[in-house]
């Protein structure tokens, strides 16, 4: 297709749900990884601490997803939108993480905080991706003069 065929953005364009169920498939792929090595160093704690860790992670970035999805028509709101997203994906899993580090128990010597570090950093990225494609498609294609 070249660039000013009318339905050039439509092919590059990637919706909220499909980049949702992306993100949500990479964090279950990292977890396999990440149990096994929570169970190879603490046991069934370990892998515990891991599903954990995913489930605090997932819905802070799947809410950042959302967040950048539902204000990409807007570009006066697309920077608010990504900084609020930020808050929800770094904020949530950090401060469950700490509250739950500083109570202590099996799953805090497991190591749930490095944990919740590594999905955090693998939501990050993905999520980040996934969000420039979602921003990008909602802009039209430049012709060219």
């Amino acid at each position: 297709m070249t660039e000013d065929t009318p339905n050039a953005p439509a092919t590059r364009q990637t919706s909220v749900t499909f980049a949702c169920v992306l993100l949500s498939l990479s964090l279950s792929i990292a977890f396999p990884a990440i149990a096994g090595y929570g169970y190879s160093v603490h046991g069934a704690n370990g892998v515990v601490a891991a599903g954990l860790a995913g489930a605090i992670c997932w819905p802070g970035a799947l809410l950042a997803l959302a967040l950048v999805g539902l204000f990409r028509k807007s570009p006066g709101q697309r920077v608010n939108a990504t900084l609020l997203g930020m808050l929800f994906r770094m904020g949530l899993p950090m401060g469950v993480g700490l509250a739950l580090t500083r109570t202590g128990g099996p799953l805090a010597e497991a190591g749930l905080f490095g944990m919740i570090l590594v999905f955090y950093l693998v939501g990050l990225v993905v999520e980040t991706i996934l969000s420039v494609r979602i921003l990008g498609s909602s802009q039209g294609v430049a012709k060219a003069s």
